[in-house]
Order: C-alpha cells, then sequence, then structure tokens
C-alpha cells in the first residue's frame, strides 16, 4: 500500500517543458518534390497491392524497396541503414 502512495505521487507531479528549446532541436525543413512523392505513393500501392495478391507481406515490402531502389530515391549507400545487418 505504501509503495501505491509513492508511486502515484509521482504520476500525478506536473511537469513543465520548454517548447521553445524543443522547437529549435525537432526543426527539420524538408522539401519533396512531386516525383519522390508520385513515386512514393506508388511505391506503397505496388506494395500493398503484391501483398493483396500473393498474400506474402515480406514480397510485398520486398517489390515497394525495390521501387524505391531503382528509382532513386533510396540512395544505394543509405540502404545499408534501412536493412538491418544479418
Amino acid at each position: 500500500m505504501g509503495c501505491y502512495w509513492r508511486c502515484s505521487s509521482v504520476i500525478e507531479k506536473k511537469r513543465t517543458y520548454d517548447l521553445e528549446k524543443i522547437e529549435q532541436v525537432e526543426q527539420v525543413a524538408v522539401r519533396y518534390n512531386p516525383l519522390t512523392l508520385l513515386v512514393a505513393g506508388g511505391a506503397i500501392a505496388a506494395a500493398f497491392i503484391i501483398q493483396l495478391w500473393l498474400d506474402s507481406m515480406i514480397i510485398g515490402a520486398m517489390a515497394g524497396f525495390l521501387i524505391f531502389s531503382l528509382s532513386g530515391i533510396v540512395r544505394w549507400k543509405e540502404q545499408m541503414a534501412c536493412l538491418p545487418k544479418a
């Protein structure tokens, strides 16, 4: 019972954050061109359709990633960060 009272007082404690500092750190300015958005939409649609057609999530995901790779949106050097090393 004593632990419950100590834990509940910690949970109810009001937290204050400096939003100005958070906005400075998290501010990311990225511009997308229409071709990138079109290829991304096509890759997502193709992955979804292939997953439903073949009933295989892995093959659908591979197809979507292949479209990203061949279109040049995901560069070859950046792909190693996307795929875990086995």
